[in-house]
């Protein structure tokens, strides 16, 4: 197989699975790929590009199937769908959101799924700077939670203790059924509950600044 950027990217985000991003580096994906490590930098200039081009690659994988905006159709949608994908592309790697989070407004499809859904919220009326604050908070909801998600998940697989239980709850277990205590750590649940609330207020906001006699 011929060396390129792509194969390399390839390679790289299997090994990403494989052993984790602190342990990515490119001797390792050299010795993959059967080449000297020299061979790589003609295709990539050092581990921050390489990184850079990782994250857009994961977005590419997922997002080639988001459609921009239909006209007229509800700002808070968009960002709703454009959350869920996040949430979804960086849960399909491991370290995925510690991947994306230094480089998700740097490269193409990032980039232009970000401007699909701008475009729907200045059409609703949000000023550049409403529209761009949005974003970028719910961006920013969205990869934290992915990180702490995959945070515990690293730690329970390198046997470390376990995330809290029912009895690190205040008030304590007897106080709380089953469902609840299952809901409680109910990761995509809790994400989604999140998202609704962060959107409403956006939404509440927005509403009073526009109408603030109402």
């Amino acid at each position: 197989m011929a060396l390129s950027r792509q194969v390399i990217l390839e390679t790289a985000l299997q090994l990403l699975d494989e052993v984790g991003l602190d342990k990515l580096t490119l001797q390792r994906i050299a010795d993959v790929l059967g080449v000297q490590t020299p061979a790589l930098y003609w295709h990539i200039k050092n581990k921050r590009e390489l990184l850079a081009h990782m994250a857009d690659e994961l977005v590419r994988s997922q997002f080639e199937d988001f459609a921009p905006p239909r006209p007229g159709e509800p700002w808070d949608q968009c960002m709703v769908d454009l959350a869920r994908r996040i949430y979804r592309t960086l849960l399909s790697r491991r370290d995925g959101a510690r991947l994306f989070a230094g480089a998700h407004l740097q490269h193409g499809f990032a980039q232009r799924s970000l401007e699909n859904v701008l475009a729907a919220l200045r059409s609703a009326g949000f000023t550049t700077f409403e529209a761009l604050t949005a974003c970028s908070t719910l961006v920013n909801y969205t990869t934290g939670t992915v990180i702490e998600q995959q945070s515990v998940a690293s730690m329970r697989a390198s046997g470390a203790k376990e995330a809290p239980q029912a009895d690190g709850i205040p008030g304590g277990p007897d106080e709380l059924s089953t469902a609840e205590v299952s809901a409680l750590f109910n990761q995509e649940a809790m994400f989604e509950r999140g998202l609704e609330i962060i959107v409403a207020g956006m939404g509440a906001k927005f509403a009073r600044e526009v109408n603030p006699a109402t």
